[in-house]
């Protein structure tokens, strides 16, 4: 059922053309700009929104939606600076569960986007009010409506009649809704950057005539690279810089740039922003420092500079940023103040630090890795790395992704966003900052366990991020990656000049979980044909000091074509540096069918023919056959998971009425949060399916007796107080109990340790079975975690745990069971029964659902689940809530900021 009124907050979004509106609720003030754009519409637009020409009609409208919205009706405005133009309205309809919706856009504005993202924001918006369909009468002759509606993804209903449209959709979730929303976005998001990273015209503000100042070394640096657009110097005296010309203001500019790269004093930035979105400017690079990095001072000025960027429907990247650079050669732009050497090719890189960026850079430049743009996204305020993959992900000059993140502003959307982008697109991360024991209090196993970082890898896991532990590490994945080729198995062909160095590699794949396969006799023949007599043709190939380099290279290319192998990896110990040219140049001849990677053992530097040759088709260069092999498993990893299907998201099961009820109820008498009682908490499980063995609750010794005797001896008699953790070890549990005086005594125990009004409870014993645990916290970054491991009491102790993000599917939580080492004890170990691991992945599939549906859940622990092959079977249970605002990831909106005063 529906549920009491709903405060929809502001959110900032992009329409398809990249422009910024806010998308909120109607509010009295907007009365005006409201019968403003009724008056715009033209005579078709009224009869197409009220099926008739009436002015009256439409006034009666505004009237209706000016009243207090609530559950009955709500009004949402799309508004682009100050001017109203779209609105959408839900309604309750004469179904319970079911509400009416219409939608209204600006004449002027048709095309650009406005009426999906009002329909998007409309879905959500029911969504939290508890309906579960929508519906709208459109009229048949309202064709771009109706394709409107086709196109949303959310599978509606049409029924023409007398020349009306009904239509109807129940309210998507996952699937093709959320590939619908998450295309639009990227193209929205592309057409928004693009007037940054392609710009026609920029504007540097601050670039005076002192050669140290930034904002001269930045239109240096413009000019330098060949910048092919219009590009101008804005400082007090209007002076040109570099042959630039200058202007004293930018509203003095013949035109309005598409960028803006503001270079000035902290204090003086808003004010440069203010200009720039006054003239219609259409994004902004704020290389200057002084904000959010400072404290509470300089956070409210980056908050006040975001919100006026937003008024003016500007994107911004920074501040205290190194600035952006474009490769291409339609573009040539290099709008930093760092010098780039590196040459232009696939690789995207986006960093939050821009001393990183600045070692990044020099390291590409030194192994030749090619960039198509380099973006130093600073602290953040506007585009993050969300937007740079969703840009990446449209833009066809990119084909790896490289980001360096020292936070996560919405870990769970770049989960959704990298999922979708690497499967085409590798994605390679670097984190910084993550603690080990995170800020959280520890209270449970599950929470214990899982730790920011652990929830940081499940994440990258199941997106398919590949996640680099350093910077040199990232550089080595990355020059695998840049081939263009990527191992289609774990199969490792070596060949080496000597036994020394081939054993080191033999040794070094295997310790990251790469295969040195056996070769066939006619592949060992082959080989033989070419190597020196005493030459060994197993694999790794040893030919020895007598292979010249031309048969170390025709080696890996018989191994490489051979199909007995997924990736080579040659190693070759030079006598002298003219040894390691004559190898580079020979394996650069190479056209192999999978990767193949040299290491010059030793060498810190790649050989001129492989380093000019990097990119795609090329041979990667490594110093140690660690790092080799290091690099290689991890993009083995990331093919297997790109070769794994990918269909769309099952829909969530949503929380049952009882269920929200329970959470509902608890909350408003404990506003703080707390943990529920143990029969309270079972019964939460109850209602959401998931199965836990029977509690009861028992207020007296005699009800106890009674109770016991009814479940059938013998039985467990627990303190249930929710306050009251790790019971076991506090002398909380009884187990076994076969009699009334046992009953009785453990009643007595419970409440003298732990006070007269202490809950009790009592449950049957459940039959044996293999022991493990069920767990779930909400992670502060990328929302709920759940947690399979082995459990009982030594679950701490044995730390076999995995862990994946939310919605998971049936084989999703089959492969987190498998992932346990302890998971033969569920399949039969040494003749034991086999389990119902089936059973056990369902509890994991509804413990996700329910942290889904349920943000309030904020941990919960389920130790021991006892699984046979009757089933899975929890017989402990503890929960913990605690408010939290509802999420929607399926609704586009920006990072969020304060409203400006209106």
């Amino acid at each position: 059922m529906p549920v009491g009124v709903v405060e929809v907050p502001p959110a900032d979004a992009l329409l398809a053309d990249g422009r910024v509106v806010e998308i909120r609720q109607l509010v009295p003030d907007d009365l005006a700009e409201l019968e403003a754009l009724y008056g715009r519409l033209s005579k078709e637009a009224m009869r197409m929104r009220f099926f008739s020409y009436s002015q009256q009609v439409g006034q009666q409208d505004i009237k209706r939606m000016m009243r207090r919205t609530g559950r009955d009706q709500l009004s949402l405005v799309a508004v682009d600076g100050s001017r109203i133009i779209g609105v959408a309205t839900l309604a309750r309809s004469g179904a319970a569960d079911r509400a009416e919706f219409a939608l209204i856009v600006d004449d002027e504005r048709h095309g650009q986007g406005i009426g999906t993202l009002l329909i998007e924001h409309v879905i959500a918006a029911a969504r939290r009010l508890g309906y579960a369909r929508l519906h709208a009468d459109v009229l048949s002759d309202n064709a771009e409506m109706l394709h409107v509606l086709r196109d949303l993804g959310a599978a509606p209903k049409m029924r023409a009649s007398s020349g009306v449209v009904d239509v109807d959709f129940v309210l998507p979730a996952h699937g093709e809704w959320h590939l619908a929303v998450q295309e639009r976005e990227s193209i929205a998001e592309y057409a928004s950057l693009e007037h940054l990273l392609s710009p026609k015209s920029i504007a540097v503000v601050g670039a005076g005539q002192r050669p140290s100042s930034v904002g001269r070394r930045i239109v240096g640096n413009l000019v330098a690279a060949g910048f092919t657009g219009r590009l101008y110097a804005v400082n007090p005296g209007g002076l040109a810089v570099d042959s630039v010309p200058g202007y004293a203001d930018l509203s003095e500019l013949p035109e309005s740039p598409d960028l803006v790269v503001v270079a000035v004093p902290a204090l003086g930035v808003l004010e440069v922003i203010g200009a720039a979105a006054a003239i219609g400017a259409r994004g902004a690079v704020i290389v200057s420092d002084g904000f959010a990095e400072l404290g509470d001072t300089g956070r409210d000025l980056q908050r006040d500079i975001l919100a006026t960027a937003r008024r003016g429907g500007m994107r911004l990247i920074g501040p205290n940023c190194l600035g952006i650079a474009n490769f291409d050669g339609g573009v040539r732009m290099n709008a930093t103040f760092a010098d780039m050497a590196c040459p232009a090719g696939s690789l995207g890189v986006a960093t939050q630090s821009g001393g990183v960026g600045l070692a990044l850079l020099d390291a590409m430049a030194r192994r030749g890795i090619g960039l198509s743009t380099f973006v130093s996204m600073g602290n953040k305020a506007d585009v993050s790395g969300n937007d740079m993959l969703l840009y990446w992900s449209q833009d066809p000059a990119t084909s790896v992704c490289l980001l360096y993140l020292e936070s996560f502003g919405n870990a769970r959307k770049f989960a959704q966003i990298a999922r979708q982008v690497a499967r085409t697109k590798p994605i390679v991360a670097i984190t910084a900052g993550r603690s080990v024991a995170g800020a959280r209090g520890v209270r449970s196993h599950t929470a214990a366990a899982a730790t920011p970082d652990v929830a940081l890898d499940a994440l990258f896991h199941q997106a398919g991020v590949i996640r680099a532990a350093s910077l040199s590490e990232a550089l080595d994945v990355i020059s695998i990656l840049g081939t263009g080729s990527i191992p289609s198995g774990g199969r490792v062909g070596v060949v080496s000049n000597g036994g020394g160095p081939a054993a080191l590699t033999a040794d070094a794949c295997s310790a990251v979980g790469l295969d040195l396969p056996e070769l066939s006799r006619g592949l060992r023949d082959r080989l033989a044909t070419v190597l020196p007599a005493h030459a060994a043709t197993s694999n790794p190939v040893d030919t020895t000091a007598g292979g010249g380099p031309a048969e170390l290279a025709e080696c890996a290319r018989m191994m490489a074509d051979s199909g007995e192998v997924d990736s080579v990896i040659v190693i070759h110990a030079s006598l002298a540096s003219t040894d390691r040219d004559a190898v580079a140049a020979a394996l650069a001849e190479i056209h192999a069918s999978c990767p193949v990677l040299a290491v010059f053992l030793g060498s810190p530097t790649s050989p001129d023919a492989l380093r000019q040759q990097a990119g795609e088709g090329g041979v990667p260069c490594f110093a140690y056959p660690e790092e080799a092999a290091r690099a290689l498993a991890s993009v083995t990893d990331y093919a297997a998971w790109r070769r794994l299907p990918h269909p769309p998201q099952r829909p969530v099961s949503a929380p049952s009425a009882k269920a929200r009820r329970m959470v509902r109820d608890f909350l408003a008498d404990h506003p703080e949060g707390g943990w529920l009682d143990t029969h309270v908490a079972a019964g939460l499980l109850e209602a959401s399916r998931i199965p836990v063995v029977r509690t009861v609750p028992v207020g007296s010794v005699a009800e106890a007796v009674t109770v016991a005797a009814k479940l059938g001896y013998p039985v467990v008699v627990k303190a249930a107080a929710g306050t009251i953790l790790h019971r076991t070890e506090l002398g909380g549990v009884f187990v076994g109990v076969r009699s009334v005086i046992g009953v009785r005594r453990a009643f007595k125990s419970i409440r003298a340790q732990w006070g007269p009004d202490c809950p009790v409870v009592i449950q049957p014993m459940a039959s044996r079975g293999v022991e493990t645990a069920v767990g779930m916290i909400q992670d502060p970054s990328v929302g709920p975690v759940v947690m399979a491991a082995m459990g009982g009491i030594a679950t701490d102790l044995l730390a076999d745990r995995s862990f994946r993000l939310p919605p998971l599917s049936l084989a999703d939580a089959k492969a987190q069971i498998a992932a346990l080492r302890g998971s033969p004890l569920l399949s039969g170990y040494r003749g034991a029964e086999v389990c119902d691991t089936k059973a056990l992945a369902e509890i994991l599939r509804r413990v996700g659902d329910l942290a889904l549906g349920l943000p309030e859940l904020a941990e919960l622990d389920l130790n021991p689940v006892v699984v046979s092959p009757e089933g899975a079977l929890a017989l402990d249970v503890k929960i913990r809530l605690a408010p939290s605002a509802p999420f929607d990831p399926y609704v586009r909106s920006l990072k969020t900021r304060p409203p400006l005063p209106r």
